[in-house]
């Protein structure tokens, strides 16, 4: 996109913005004196319950009503909410990048950029992040390093889904929908006391949607996914000071991806016309798609309180598996290659806070563990390499990992409105990896390169080992100049673990760290009918990890220091009991410093990418919902419209005008009618209306230049929800 068409992109959203609100103000009449307010918001995200707006940092925060009226169902639908926030998805794995740090690894190596936890629970594995996003009681979203009481790969922020407590008396509720690619969702959910001490909750979904894609070789459609899961909760009263919450869930879903197709004009001209398709919603693949993934696990909570001290246990499992099958790695008619790739972890983790709190300060000291073993094996069959013999290119790998942290913070109060705080988390890893590199050829078995890796290459055992040390951070000032008005500024450091190449032999990367700055300030004005926040941030990144395909193979590269600075707001204005207008913007400036690399797509030399912005980290973003509620003698209609505009970012590190997507605009909206006694009710809704086809992911493949993902198309359906 030009800087004219950037331009473009703002002017009109502010010119939208302004005419929206100025349209809320007359219709509304006089919005001041009919004003509702804002409703306060209780989160934790530092392991207290807390009004969201007296806490430090950047966070948005989304009530269950939130998600129901604004259609927050995946993690691309919460992305688009949060400003200064991308997200993609590349083989199967989502990626979020949160003020451009993200997630740049494409083959399960490493972890999240931007930690993602389930009560309390972190989830490790990337690709199974977005699975439990149904069902929610409450999301929170942190921006910056988050080093000090989360530490895991905190470092671009954390995500916290929040399912719901069972609740004191019966209540149950049945949700039914249906759209367009035959896209249904079914769940249900019942709830209540046991005793006069024990309540229980359960929940049930099953969903499925046809493929977005047109496979036009076979003709069948790609890129489809069906899944079922659920979730048990369990909260117990032991005794007056001492509670028990246990939650256990379950997702299974069934893929006919990951679907990645070529999109680069150039490098496809010397293929046979029908090979190939550059059409964002066909493909012309000669192999299969089938993929499978699966979660459960849970976590059990104890909660003591001995009056001014809280103590607070966490222990957590989960078992992950994603097992890819097959799917067509060229994206293309010919039998160049196929790859099956599964993947199983299992992860134990325990964590202990003991909180405190006096009446000039509070605080909080912990520990935590992790101990995960992770199996991913890569196949590879080769056939578009059978000139040079080379029939299967195989990686097997065995990981072993171990996490411990002790961490403190504490705030003290130096005046009613002026409070200092900060922490210190100390983290301590060791990393294992068994690698096994084999290549396949058609000499006989005795003559396969069978390879076990090690940090010179050689040796017969195979394992590499790792030990880290790390020390994460925070140190702040906050002004409470009201109730919920503050002004702050804090520095903080962030960590993501380093590890090792799942398809590269000998290729281990270095850890990711963040030095971050932040001013903000939180303010709640006219009479409580208007939220606006907003910070500016600086971020020193050293360490960037950086994966490409080179080959077959995909290599972790450190990009040696970055840059990144920029701008955010965030408003909710809700003048009367029908209007509430929310809006995002970002403004942020993401680059490399100092990265010397080579672009595997030219073959050319290493070069400084110095200057090249980082993946996923727009110039500018922003987002406008609009929402009217009509009350009407039988219940109420409410409407909603959502509006998101970027301008271009980049989906590789250099420089290329094939590596970016360019600007876009998306519009949704949905109309609901809630029945007068809100028992029930219909909500009809599209997303990406203007059926804008923008990339979510890119790679590179020998032969065929750039392969991408889009992002869904345009859906559109109708959803039924029961309550008693």
């Amino acid at each position: 996109m030009s800087i004219s068409r950037a331009h473009a992109h703002r002017a009109a959203f502010a010119v939208l913005l302004s005419g929206v609100a100025a349209a809320a103000a007359a219709a509304g009449g006089s919005a001041m004196a009919a004003s509702a307010g804002i409703e306060e918001v209780i989160v934790t995200a530092e392991k207290r319950s807390e009004n969201v707006q007296r806490i430090p940092t950047s966070i948005s925060a989304f009530t269950a009503d939130d998600l129901q009226v604004r259609g927050i169902a995946t993690m691309g639908d919460l992305a688009q909410q949060v400003p200064g926030v991308n997200f993609g998805e590349v083989a199967g794995s989502p990626q979020i990048a949160a003020r451009g740090v993200g997630f740049g690894l494409l083959t399960g190596a490493g972890e999240g950029s931007v930690a993602v936890h389930i009560d309390g629970l972190y989830l490790s594995r990337p690709a199974s992040t977005g699975m439990l996003m149904r069902d929610l009681d409450r999301v929170e979203f942190l921006r910056g390093p988050q080093g000090t009481l989360y530490g895991r790969n905190a470092v671009g922020g954390v995500v916290n889904l929040i399912s719901p407590p069972a609740p004191d008396v019966f209540s149950a509720g049945l949700s039914a929908s249906y759209g367009n690619f035959d896209a249904y969702e079914v769940s249900a959910y019942a709830g209540g006391p046991l005793s006069e001490s024990v309540r229980a909750r359960l929940y049930l979904e099953k969903d499925d949607h046809a493929g977005y894609v047109k496979n036009i070789f076979n003709g069948k459609r790609v890129d489809g996914l069906g899944g079922y899961g659920g979730r048990f909760t369990l909260d117990a009263d032991l005794t007056a000071n001492a509670k028990f919450s246990l939650r256990v869930f379950h997702r299974k879903e069934n893929l006919s991806g990951p679907v990645y197709k070529p999109i680069d004009a150039a490098a496809m001209v010397g293929f046979p016309p029908g090979t190939y398709s550059l059409d964002p919603y066909k493909i012309a693949a000669d192999g299969d798609y089938d993929s499978d993934r699966e979660i459960t696990g849970g976590s059990g909570r104890f909660d003591v309180d001995f009056g001014s001290i809280h103590l607070v246990s966490i222990t957590g499992y989960v078992h992950f598996r994603f097992t890819e099958n097959t799917y067509d790695g060229d994206g293309t008619a010919l039998p160049i290659f196929t790859v099956t790739r599964p993947e199983k972890s299992n992860t134990i983790s325990q964590e202990f806070n003991l909180l405190g709190s006096g009446e000039s300060y509070n605080w909080i000291v912990g520990a935590y563990y992790l101990h995960q073993r992770q199996n991913t094996d890569f196949f590879t069959y080769t056939p578009g390499y059978a000139a040079f013999g080379i029939t299967e290119l195989d990686d097997l790998t065995k990981q072993d990992e171990g996490s411990f942290s002790l961490f403190g913070d504490a705030t003290y109060h130096l005046t009613p409105s002026v409070s200092v705080y900060g922490g210190a988390r100390g983290i301590w890893e060791n990393q294992k990896i068994d690698h096994t590199d084999i290549t396949r050829t058609t000499l006989p078995a005795p003559y396969d390169a069978i390879v076990a890796c090690s940090p010179t290459m050689a040796g017969s055992g195979g394992q590499m080992s790792l030990d880290r040390s790390a020390v994460t951070g925070r140190a702040g000032i906050k002004y409470q100049r009201s109730e919920q008005s503050n002004l702050y500024a804090q520095y903080s450091r962030g960590y993501k673990s380093g590890g090792f190449g799942l398809s590269s032999c000998g290729n281990s990367f270095k850890p990711e760290t963040l030095n971050a700055f932040e001013v903000g300030s939180k303010n709640v004005l006219f009479d409580g009918t208007l939220q606006l926040n907003g910070a500016a941030y600086y971020y020193d990144y050293s360490d960037l990890q950086v994966e490409k395909v080179v080959l077959t193979s995909l290599d972790v590269a450190n990009a040696d220091s970055s840059r990144v600075y920029g701008l955010e707001l965030e408003a909710l204005w809700v003048p009367d009991d029908r209007w509430q207008i929310n809006a995002t913007s970002s403004f942020m400036h993401a680059r490399y410093e100092d990265f010397l690399d080579a672009d595997p797509l030219t073959g050319g030399p290493v070069t400084q990418l110095r200057g090249n912005p980082l993946n996923r980290a727009p110039d500018w973003s922003g987002s406008l919902g609009v929402q009217y509620t009509q009350p009407l003698s039988i219940g109420a209609l409410l409407v909603r419209g959502e509006l998101y505009a970027t301008t271009k970012y980049a989906l590789r590190p250099y420089g290329e005008p094939g590596d970016f997507q360019k600007g876009y605009t998306t519009l949704g909206g949905s109309v609901t009618y809630i029945s007068a006694d809100e028992k029930w009710r219909i909500r009809a809704y599209v997303r990406n209306a203007t059926d804008e086809a923008y990339l979510e992911g890119m790679l590179n493949s020998a032969g065929t230049g750039r392969l991408g993902v889009y992002a869904p198309p345009r859906l559109y359906g109708v959803e039924l929800k029961l309550a008693y």
